[in-house]
């Protein structure tokens, strides 16, 4: 019997699905707002050369980001599914040596034995939320692989521990919306009315 989880993971193994996944101009603006962000905080030189790991690097937008920004940037992308490191193969495809791509599942433990090396930096956007169960382990994997000085940055959402936090975290989306809607249109909506929208 299928569970919740495998459903969830077996869609994007469907090309179809990953095709209008990547499609989405929407959910695409948002992803490449986090993508941007995560990139910036990097506290490197443009020219430093660095080694990054990233999981569940999916189409590889974030890698290219990467690639860009650090001209002496090599990437190893880790995801599971081949529709999507079909699509990063193609994006990433003028790159060449300073791009490694392997196919391995983040939720099984050995996933970490197909990587070579340690890295400078290891990426992650939109990935663990999606493995709650398995967030440990591979937070406890990725300790042997990030370099002694290096960087771990992971873009990701959560549910709050507790439902003090869970209020705080719901006011800062609600505020957030609402400077966001006041940058539009000029109007300055209540909290309250922000809440309906949702």
């Amino acid at each position: 019997m299928a569970t919740a989880s495998n459903k969830f993971e077996n869609r994007y193994l469907s090309g179809e699905f990953v095709d209008l996944w990547k499609s989405d101009s929407g959910m695409e603006a948002v992803r490449s707002f986090w993508r941007q962000k995560i990139v910036s905080f990097l506290p490197l030189e443009n020219s430093t050369t660095i080694q990054v790991l990233d999981l569940g690097a999916g189409t590889g937008a974030l890698s290219l980001d990467i690639l860009n920004r650090f001209p002496n940037a090599s990437v190893t992308l880790v995801d599971f599914s081949e529709a999507m490191l079909t699509h990063a193969r193609e994006q990433l495809s003028k790159f060449n040596e300073r791009v490694t791509i392997v196919q391995a599942n983040l939720r099984v433990p050995s996933w970490s034995q197909s990587i070579r090396g340690q890295f400078d930096v290891v990426v992650s956007s939109f990935v663990t939320h999606t493995m709650p169960n398995e967030a440990r382990q591979l937070y406890a994997e990725l300790y042997w692989l990030v370099k002694n000085g290096g960087y771990f940055l992971s873009c990701d959402i959560f549910s709050a521990p507790g439902a003090t936090l869970d209020g705080l975290y719901h006011r800062i989306t609600l505020e957030d919306l609402q400077a966001r809607i006041k940058r539009q249109t000029d109007k300055l909506k209540r909290l309250e009315e922000i809440h309906k929208l949702q």
